[in-house]
């Protein structure tokens, strides 16, 4: 990052940081604090191109600026800090292709970026959606669908640590346990590794011949 030399010097360890800490290498910052708890940051990308995101060519030409987006980044020293990030309209000569500036570190068309996303899901861990909306100053309906997207990623991955572990334990004992999803019509069977004390999978039906 570069700060401007007409910007006060207060904010070089604050641009440190965001350096440092937030990964921002390839961004120019602009800090425009207020006395205020939210921080608003300008930034603009120090390379002048960006290479074509289909044949990933080199020759691409900058056609200017169509707005600004506004994206939540992490917090930082007591404050919500937000950045507003140029939406650049490029075009490839190769492959005769317009595209927009695309950011590592933030989706398109995502007002969070992926860092926030990140350590959201862990401040709800033994709190509830609302009150870790009112905390993280998020609205409720962006944090469950964070959490509801985290939640499927991670059961994964543990249901694929478990079966891992399981499939190269020495004398497994496995364990069934049928439960009910509609009491005299559905039912599915947990299967469980009982030496590891972890959940595996869960079949559906309960009947000899499901399983």
């Amino acid at each position: 990052m570069r700060v401007p030399p007409n910007k006060s010097a207060r904010y070089t360890d604050a641009l440190s940081f965001y350096q440092g800490f937030m990964g921002f290498t390839k961004i120019k910052n602009y800090c425009n604090r207020k006395n205020r708890p939210t921080d608003s940051h300008r930034c603009e990308p120090i390379e002048l191109k960006q290479s074509c995101l289909i044949c990933k060519s080199n020759q691409t030409i900058r056609r200017g600026i169509s707005y600004r987006r506004t994206v939540r980044h992490l917090d930082a020293f007591g404050c919500r800090v937000y950045l507003k990030l140029p939406a650049i309209r490029l075009s490839c000569k190769a492959y005769i292709a317009a595209f927009v500036w695309h950011y590592e570190f933030v989706a398109p068309n995502k007002r969070y970026t992926k860092a926030f996303e990140t350590t959201l899901p862990k401040q709800a861990i033994g709190a509830t959606i609302t009150h870790t909306a009112r905390v993280t100053e998020t609205p409720a309906t962006t944090v469950a669908r964070i959490v509801k997207t985290w939640k499927k990623k991670e059961a994964s991955r543990v249901q694929q640590a478990c079966q891992h572990k399981a499939s190269h334990c020495q004398n497994l004992v496995l364990g069934l346990d049928d439960f009910a999803i509609r009491k005299g019509h559905t039912y599915n069977t947990g299967l469980h590794d009982l030496r590891n004390g972890t959940f595996l999978d869960i079949i559906p039906g309960r009947t000899i011949l499901e399983l």
